[in-house]
């Protein structure tokens, strides 16, 4: 059994936690306050460069949650979890990358979430109830990655990274839906996890557009592989400068500035 396919008790349960519309900062704060393990992992996050707020770090996880409030501390939570229970194995190089990827793309669902919420009225993240969620489906989408990586090590499978990458770049939707399935998740991130790599809904032909899940993570990819291949300041502030289809999710100007400095604050903290 590969390691991350299980979690402990207490991790599901923080997971279930911070992707519940129903919870609050008296739940985050008591699971964490009985964990000391997370509690200094999310503290560590809190104070880290990307989270900083230009005041001095939080002394305590205390202090850290009422500066961030119940928005601010699911994500830090989730992304404790990940890195101490789900993004481990024995290719520490490989799985780093894969969780940096994770948390870029994880802030970038958030954002658009946040930034554009007209965009696409029929999409599932338009539901508040399931909004809190977009940070987690970014998170957890490429999970299937590290299953695979760690399943293939053990078995003494594959030669060389190259191999383990393609059978990763096949398989891993698939698997990471099973994992997340194990572990709880909503069926909002077991269906990201597997759809991400499904294509875009047409926006610019006219005509309903039927848009899943996956399709979230699916734009913040393609804003990720934009930015690094043309560079942060390619994003401006004309929706046309935006990678299809974003000028028809760009209601006007003021929505590209807003989710164009969002983007750099991620790529570049």
């Amino acid at each position: 059994m590969v390691a991350c396919a299980t979690l402990p008790g207490h991790a599901r349960t923080a997971l279930a936690l911070a992707t519940s519309p129903d919870a609050c900062m008296r739940d985050l704060v008591g699971l964490l306050e009985r964990d000391p393990m997370l509690a200094g992992a999310v503290l560590g996050t809190a104070r880290s460069a990307r989270y900083a707020t230009g005041a001095r770090p939080p002394a305590t996880l205390r202090d850290a949650a009422m500066r961030l409030g119940l928005d601010g501390l699911r994500p830090l939570l989730l992304e404790a979890v990940a890195a101490a229970y789900v993004f481990t194995g024995p290719d520490r190089r490989i799985v780093a990358e894969i969780f940096e990827h994770s948390v870029r793309i994880a802030h970038l669902c958030q954002g658009i979430v946040r930034l554009v919420p007209p965009a696409a009225a029929g999409a599932p993240w338009q539901d508040p109830d399931i909004r809190c969620e977009a940070f987690a489906c970014g998170l957890f989408h490429d999970v299937g990655r590290v299953v695979v990586h760690a399943a293939l090590r053990s078995a003494g499978e594959v030669a060389d990274a190259a191999t383990a990458r393609a059978v990763a770049d096949v398989a891993h939707a698939d698997a990471g839906a099973l994992v997340a399935a194990r572990w709880g998740l909503s069926p909002t991130v077991i269906e990201a996890v597997e759809r991400h790599h499904g294509l875009l809904p047409e926006l610019d032909r006219g005509g309903p557009c039927v848009w899943h899940a996956g399709h979230l993570v699916a734009l913040a990819e393609r804003i990720s592989e934009h930015v690094d291949r043309h560079g942060v300041d390619a994003l401006g502030d004309d929706a046309d400068s935006w990678p299809l289809p974003w000028p028809s999710l760009l209601e006007d100007a003021h929505t590209a500035v807003r989710l164009a400095r969002f983007v750099r604050s991620v790529v570049a903290p």
